[in-house]
C-alpha cells in the first residue's frame, strides 16, 4: 500500500499566488494552481477513473498460485448467497454496485489480486467556515492510495507515477509519500499459521483462509525486511478495525470472546507455536 499526497503550488510551479491567495476577482489574469492539480490528476486515469494509466496497471496480475485460486473458490463457496458488500471488508454493508458491472467472482478475484489507484481526498482554497471565500488558492492537495499485488514494489510505481506527471507536462507538481509498504504473504504451513488453526480447532471454530487481504501497511515490513512470518486480525474476539465505527467487544458471551479472553487466545497460540518449535 502506498499512501501519498500530490501537492501544485504557486510557489513551485512559478505560477500563481505564491505565498497566500489572491482574490478571485483576479482570476482572469493570474494563473491557478487548483486547476492545474485538476489537470494533473486527469492525466492519471481515463474518464471513468476506472483504468490507471500508469506503465504496468493494465497488467492483470491474477492468482499467483494454484493454491490462491483454490482459496478464492472456497471464500465464494462459503459466501455462497451472501451479497459482496456483506462480505468484503471496508464496505460496511453499503448496497452500491460494482464498478463496470462486475460479475461477483470478479469483483473477489479484482479485490484479492488486482491493483487500484483511490482518490481520497481534495484540498484547496474555501473548505467551509472559517476559511476564505472567493480566492484563487495559492496551493492545493489531493490524497491518494494505490494498493498493488504483493510481487510488485512500491518503489517502481512510485517511480511510474513520477514519470507520468512528467511526460503529461507536471513536473511541478509534488509527490509527497507519507508510507509506502510491499506486499507480504505466509506460507501455508508456516508454524505461526498452525498454531492459529489449532487454536480454533479446540474450540470447534470455522476457518476460512483468504488469499489475500484488500489492506495494507507497515506489518509487512517485518516479514519483507526481517523475514518474520505475519499474521494479521487473527484471533478470538469481535471488532472492527476502520477509518469510522471502530469498536472492540469488552464483554463476551458465549463463542465470541471479549477482550480477555482474546488476549489469552494470543498467549495459547505462542504457547502452541512454543510446543510445536520445541519438538520440531
Amino acid at each position: 500500500m502506498i499512501f501519498a499526497t500530490l501537492r501544485s503550488s504557486g510557489r513551485t510551479w512559478g505560477r500563481g499566488p505564491r505565498d497566500g491567495p489572491a482574490h478571485g476577482m483576479v482570476k482572469s489574469v493570474l494563473d491557478n494552481p487548483a486547476w492545474r492539480l485538476v489537470q494533473a490528476l486527469a492525466t492519471l486515469t481515463d474518464r471513468d477513473g476506472e483504468t490507471v494509466l500508469l506503465p504496468g496497471f493494465a497488467a492483470d496480475p491474477g492468482p499467483t498460485t494454484r493454491e490462491e485460486a483454490a482459496e478464492m473458490e472456497a471464500v465464494l463457496t462459503t459466501f455462497s448467497g451472501v451479497p459482496w458488500q456483506e462480505v468484503l471488508p471496508g464496505m460496511l454493508g453499503a448496497m452500491v454496485p460494482a464498478i463496470a458491472g462486475l460479475e461477483e467472482k470478479d469483483i473477489f478475484r479484482r479485490y484479492f489480486f488486482g491493483p487500484s489507484f483511490n482518490l481520497n481526498g481534495l484540498k484547496s482554497g474555501y473548505t467551509g467556515p472559517g476559511t476564505l471565500t472567493f480566492t484563487v488558492p495559492h496551493v492545493a492537495e489531493s490524497s491518494f492510495d494505490i494498493r498493488i499485488p504483493r510481487n510488485w514494489e512500491t518503489r517502481t510505481v512510485i517511480r511510474a507515477l513520477r514519470t507520468r506527471l512528467d511526460d503529461g507536462g507536471f513536473p511541478d507538481v509534488e509527490i509527497e509519500v507519507h508510507g509506502a509498504y510491499d506486499g507480504s504473504a505466509i506460507r501455508r504451513d508456516a508454524p505461526i499459521l498452525k498454531a492459529a488453526e489449532a487454536v480454533f480447532a479446540a474450540r470447534r471454530l470455522e476457518i476460512v483462509r483468504w488469499p489475500m487481504s484488500g489492506g495494507g501497511g507497515p506489518w509487512s515490513l517485518f516479514a519483507r525486511e526481517l523475514g518474520i512470518p505475519v499474521l494479521r486480525d487473527v484471533g478470538l474476539g469481535h471488532g472492527q478495525a476502520l477509518a469510522r465505527d471502530e469498536y472492540l467487544l469488552i464483554e463476551g458471551s458465549g463463542r465470541v470472546a471479549g477482550m480477555v479472553d482474546m488476549a489469552l487466545s494470543y498467549v495459547e497460540m505462542m504457547l502452541r507455536l512454543a510446543r510445536m518449535l520445541a519438538t520440531a
